[in-house]
């Protein structure tokens, strides 16, 4: 290997490792511009990454329960009838529902024969 193509490879590997975006650095950017469904999600596929922000995650998740049921209660107060949200939200909410198993089980089957997203 010629000094030429080492440095070029060793740039490369550099920018790589230490040039990325920590994940810990990428749930700040994402807290700060992101709807807590979205970081629900990040924190479920981060999970072991994101051991030192648990207790942030399970916080976010809560805060994203409650709108869940405070959105599904709406739907009881309704008198059953089928629950019209923005798609933009619905979808975050609907993602956020699948991405943790819990509430995939307590949730999704209302979810989907309940909410009609517009």
């Amino acid at each position: 290997m010629n000094s030429f193509s080492f440095r070029l490879a060793f740039a490369f590997l550099f920018i790589l490792f230490f040039c990325k975006q920590s994940i810990e650095s990428e749930f700040d950017v994402l807290r700060k511009k992101e709807s807590i469904f979205v970081m629900v999600v990040y924190c479920e596929k981060n999970k072991a990454a994101l051991e030192t922000r648990q207790t942030e995650c399970l916080k976010i998740a809560e805060e994203a329960e409650a709108e869940i049921n405070l959105t599904l209660s709406r739907w009881q107060d309704l008198g059953f009838t089928k629950l019209i949200l923005p798609k933009a939200k619905g979808e975050e909410m609907q993602m956020a529902i699948r991405a943790r198993t819990d509430w995939a089980i307590r949730y999704f089957d209302i979810w989907k024969n309940t909410v009609i997203l517009e």
